[in-house]
């Protein structure tokens, strides 16, 4: 039994400099299936937030807080977010571990 369908497709990719042109260097930390979340919303000081979510279906990748994610939802739309943080999870009914990215700046 699967709680989380890992239906869309998304890449993650670091800075790792820049070149000569003063353009940034990525490299590819993460490439394959995923679950893109809206997200609720919050309250905070007076301003709603929109907080989306993305699970990778494996503890192993090993994503830094503000790495950039573009994710290909299973419909065909296309968004671009940098990671808040990311944390690896264990599902209590089924023991399965994923990695839970918090995204911001998230745009279409």
């Amino acid at each position: 039994m699967r709680l989380i369908a890992f239906e869309d497709k998304c890449v993650i990719k670091r800075r790792m400099g820049k070149d000569e042109y003063d353009e940034p260097i990525m490299e590819s930390v993460y490439s394959g299936e995923c679950c893109y979340q809206e997200g609720g919303y919050s309250n905070a000081q007076r301003m709603f937030v929109r907080n989306p979510i993305v699970f990778l279906p494996d503890v192993s990748v090993l994503v830094d807080a503000n790495d950039d994610v573009e994710v290909t939802t299973k419909f065909g739309r296309k968004l671009t977010a940098v990671v808040a943080r990311p944390r690896e999870i264990e599902i209590p009914i089924t023991r399965d571990r994923v990695t839970r990215l918090e995204l911001k700046q998230a745009m279409e």
